[in-house]
C-alpha cells in the first residue's frame, strides 16, 4: 500500500469533519465574524496608529506595529475555532456518533490524522481570509503595503501556530470523556500560545522579524511531537470503554512510590537499581553531553561578537593576578563565612534545578535543555573574553574546574532525567496509560535527584566555597 492509498481514508474522515463544521452555524458565525470583521477593525486601528505617531515623528514605530496586528488577525480565528478541535472526539462521544466512526476498518493513525486535518483546515482558511482582508484594507485605508517577505513569514507562522494548537486540542479531546473536561484543559493551550505571541510581538516591534523563523522551526518540531504523541496515545478501544475521568490519588501514589523505592537484590540495592535505570538513558545522556560541548562552543563564539570594552578587558585580566573579586563575594579563609557561602550556592543550584524541572515538564524536556546550556554558555563566553584580552582562555579553569568536577555530573544526570521525563509522553510504550508512564518517569527523576544530584551538588557547593578560592589564590600568588 502506497502513501497516497493509505492517506485516502484519513482524508475521508477529514472531509466529513470539515462538512460538519461548515454546517454548524454556532461555529461558523463567530469564525466568520473574526475573519471578516476583526481585520477591518485592525485596519482602522493601524490607520489611527500611523496618524497618531506621525504627529510626533514616530512613523517607524507605527510601521513596526502594523505587522504585529497582522499576526493578531491570523491568530484569533484559529483560537476561536479551538472549541471544534477540543470536541473532535469528546463531542462525538457526547452526541453518540463516535461508535459508528470507531468501528470502521481504519487504522488508529488514519482516524487520528483525519480528525486532526479536518479540524485544522477551516480555522486556517478563516485566518488566511482575515489576513488577506487586513492587507487589502491597509492599502485602501492607509496606503501602506506590507513587504511580501514579511507577509509570507507571518502567514507561515500563523499556520504552524494553528497546527500546534489543533494538535494539542485533538490530543486533549482523545483523552477526555466530555467537551466540558476538554474545555477546562484548554488553558494548557491558550496560556503558552499567549506567551509565545508576546515574545513574537517583541521580536516584530524590535525590528528583527527574521528571528521569527526560529519560532517557525521550533513550532514545527512541537507540532510533530504532538502529532506523534496523539497517534501513539490514540486507542479506540479505550476511548469506547472510558465513561468518566477519575482522579485516583491512591493509585497514582502507589505507582510513584513503587518506582521510587524499587531496588535490586543485595547490598546497596537501591543504588544498583538506580544505576540500571540510568544505564538505559545512554542516548539522552550522550545528547546532553553534546549539548554541554555545544553550549561552551556557542558561548566562546559569541565572545567575539559581543566583546567587552577595552577597559573592562583590562579589569578582567586583573582578576587573574588577584583574588579581590572573591573577597568581595564574601569568600574568605573564615570557615563560617565559607560555610554560609556554600549554603547559598547549594540553594541557588537547587532553585535553578527546580525551575529547569518545571519548564521541562511543559516542554517535553526541551526547555530544560536550554536552562542547562545557560551557565555553560556563560563559561564559554568568559573564556572567550579572556582570549580577547590577551590571555589564555584556559586561565578561567581555576575559577570553574575545581567545583565543576562534581557539579557537571550532577547537572548532567538531572537534565538527562528531565529530558527522559518529557520524552516518555511523546512516544509512550503500547499498553500503558500516559499517567502511569508519566508518574514512573517522575519517580525516576526524584530517584536521580535524591540519590545522585543533591549529594553531588552539596559536594560541589563545598568545593566552590573552600577549594576554588584556595586554588585561585594559589595560582594568583
Amino acid at each position: 500500500m502506497n502513501l497516497r492509498t493509505a492517506l485516502r481514508p484519513a482524508w475521508i474522515i477529514a472531509r466529513r469533519e470539515i462538512l460538519d463544521t461548515m454546517r454548524d452555524w454556532r461555529q461558523m458565525v463567530p469564525t466568520m465574524l473574526l475573519a471578516l470583521g476583526f481585520p477591518l477593525l485592525m485596519d482602522l486601528s493601524a490607520k489611527r496608529a500611523l496618524d497618531f505617531v506621525a504627529q510626533y515623528g514616530g512613523a517607524v514605530m507605527g510601521e513596526r506595529f502594523i505587522p504585529f496586528l497582522l499576526l493578531m488577525v491570523g491568530f484569533f480565528p484559529v483560537s476561536a475555532s479551538l472549541y471544534t478541535a477540543l470536541g473532535s472526539f469528546a463531542g462525538e462521544k457526547e452526541r453518540k456518533s463516535l461508535e459508528p466512526l470507531l468501528v470502521t476498518p481504519l487504522a488508529n493513525w488514519q482516524l487520528y490524522l483525519g480528525k486532526f486535518t479536518g479540524t485544522l483546515i477551516p480555522p486556517l482558511l478563516a485566518a488566511y481570509l482575515g489576513m488577506a482582508i487586513y492587507t487589502a484594507g491597509l492599502v485602501l485605508l492607509a496606503d501602506w503595503r506590507i513587504p511580501a517577505g514579511l507577509f509570507f513569514l507571518v502567514l507561515v507562522l500563523a499556520t504552524v501556530q494553528g497546527a500546534v494548537m489543533v494538535a494539542v486540542a485533538v490530543v486533549i479531546s482523545s483523552q477526555t470523556t466530555s467537551v466540558r473536561a476538554a474545555g477546562l484543559l484548554a488553558s494548557f493551550i491558550i496560556l503558552p500560545i499567549g506567551a509565545l505571541i508576546l515574545a513574537e510581538s517583541f521580536v516584530i516591534i524590535s525590528a528583527t522579524p527574521e528571528w521569527l523563523w526560529g519560532f517557525v522551526v521550533a513550532l514545527v518540531l512541537v507540532a510533530i511531537l504532538f502529532i506523534r504523541m496523539g497517534i501513539h496515545l490514540f486507542d479506540r478501544e479505550e476511548l469506547l470503554v472510558r465513561d468518566i475521568d477519575q482522579l485516583n490519588l491512591g493509585k497514582a501514589w502507589r505507582i510513584f512510590w513503587g518506582r521510587l523505592r524499587a531496588k535490586a537484590p543485595g547490598r546497596l540495592g537501591w543504588y544498583r537499581y538506580s544505576c540500571r535505570r540510568i544505564a538505559r538513558w545512554r542516548l539522552p545522556l550522550m545528547l546532553m553531553l553534546g549539548v554541554w560541548v555545544t553550549a561552551l562552543g556557542i558561548g566562546y563564539q559569541q565572545a567575539g561578537r559581543f566583546a567587552f570594552p577595552p577597559d573592562l578587558q583590562t579589569d578582567l585580566l586583573a582578576t587573574m593576578s588577584t583574588n579581590i573579586q572573591l573577597v568581595q563575594l564574601g569568600i574568605s579563609d573564615d570557615v563560617l563565612v565559607a560555610g554560609g557561602v556554600s549554603a547559598m550556592i547549594l540553594l541557588q543550584n537547587l532553585r535553578a534545578l527546580l525551575i529547569q524541572a518545571v519548564l521541562g515538564i511543559f516542554s517535553f524536556g526541551t526547555a530544560a535543555v536550554m536552562v542547562f546550556m545557560l551557565p555553560w554558555g556563560l563559561v564559554g563566553y568568559l573564556a572567550g573574553q579572556f582570549g580577547l584580552a590577551g590571555a589564555n582562555p584556559l586561565a578561567l579553569a581555576p575559577y570553574v574546574l575545581p567545583h565543576a568536577i562534581a557539579e557537571l555530573p550532577a547537572l548532567l544526570l538531572a537534565s538527562t532525567a528531565i529530558l527522559h521525563w518529557g520524552a516518555t509522553t511523546v512516544a509512550p510504550p503500547p499498553g500503558r496509560s500516559l499517567g502511569e508512564i508519566w508518574l514512573e518517569a517522575a519517580a525516576d527523576f526524584c530517584r536521580v535527584l535524591c540519590g545522585f544530584t543533591v549529594p553531588l551538588l552539596v559536594v560541589a557547593a563545598l568545593l566552590e566555597a573552600f577549594l576554588t578560592p584556595a586554588v585561585v589564590a594559589w595560582i594568583s600568588a
